[in-house]
C-alpha cells in the first residue's frame, strides 16, 4: 500500500464474469497491455486496491436487440461501465476508451455516455499475397504460399502485430489477394497431390 500511496501512476482495475467469452477477455487483456504502456498501473482486482482507483467493468448485454458490434459506455464517479451487444462491441468499446485516453490524457476524457456501432458489416484489409515478376516455372498469379515465396507470412509475431492493428482500427476481416491460392491454402479431396504447403 505504501508503494502505491508514493506512486504518480494512477492505478485502474478491470473487473468482466468469470465466464466470459474468449473475445471479452481478449478485451479486457488488451485494455491492460495499452493503459499499461500509457503509464498506469493495472491491478488485477479491486480488493486491497489504494484509494482512488478508477474500475473498468466489462459486460455484455444479455439479449442484444442493438446492432451488431455495438457498444455503450456509461461513466459513474470512478466506475466505467463498457457494455457490448456481443463480444466485438466489447472490444470496440474497449478499443474507445483507449482512444479517449490517448486523446484526452487520461481516464477522465471518457464521455459519461456514449454509444456507438459500426456502419458497414466487413471491415478489413487486403493483403497481397503476389510477386511483382513471375516466378520461374510458374503462370501469372502462381505463388504458392511457401516459406521461401513468402517469409513473412510463417512469421507468427509480424502477424499478431498486425492483427492487433486491425483491432486498433476496428477492422473485423483479412482478405488474402492471390489468384489462385487453392493448393497453398485448400486441400481438394480429389487431388491431394496438389497441395503445395503442408
Amino acid at each position: 500500500m505504501a508503494l502505491w500511496g508514493c506512486s504518480s501512476r494512477q492505478s485502474v482495475a478491470i473487473e468482466y464474469p468469470g465466464n466470459s467469452s474468449n473475445r471479452v477477455v481478449f478485451a479486457a487483456e488488451h485494455l491492460d497491455s495499452v493503459l499499461q504502456t500509457m503509464g498506469y498501473d493495472v491491478l488485477p482486482a479491486l480488493e486491497g486496491a489504494p484509494e482512488g482507483t478508477k474500475v473498468i467493468r466489462l459486460s455484455m448485454v444479455s439479449d442484444s436487440v442493438g446492432p451488431k458490434e455495438g457498444f455503450t459506455i456509461t461513466t459513474v464517479n470512478d466506475t466505467i461501465n463498457v457494455i457490448g451487444n456481443d463480444g466485438s462491441g466489447v472490444i470496440y468499446g474497449c478499443r474507445e476508451v483507449i482512444d479517449r485516453v490517448g486523446f484526452g490524457g487520461s481516464l477522465d476524457s471518457v464521455p459519461a455516455e456514449f454509444t456507438d456501432a459500426p456502419e458497414m458489416v466487413l471491415r478489413g484489409a487486403c493483403v497481397g499475397v503476389q510477386k511483382p515478376y513471375l516466378l520461374p516455372g510458374r503462370a501469372v498469379y502462381e505463388y504458392p504460399y511457401t516459406p521461401d515465396n513468402f517469409p513473412w507470412f510463417y512469421d507468427k509475431e509480424l502477424w499478431v502485430k498486425y492483427l492487433d492493428m486491425l483491432v486498433s482500427n476496428r477492422m473485423n476481416s483479412l482478405y488474402l489477394w492471390n489468384d489462385h491460392p487453392f493448393a497453398s491454402l485448400v486441400k481438394l479431396e480429389d487431388y491431394p497431390f496438389a497441395i503445395e504447403v503442408d
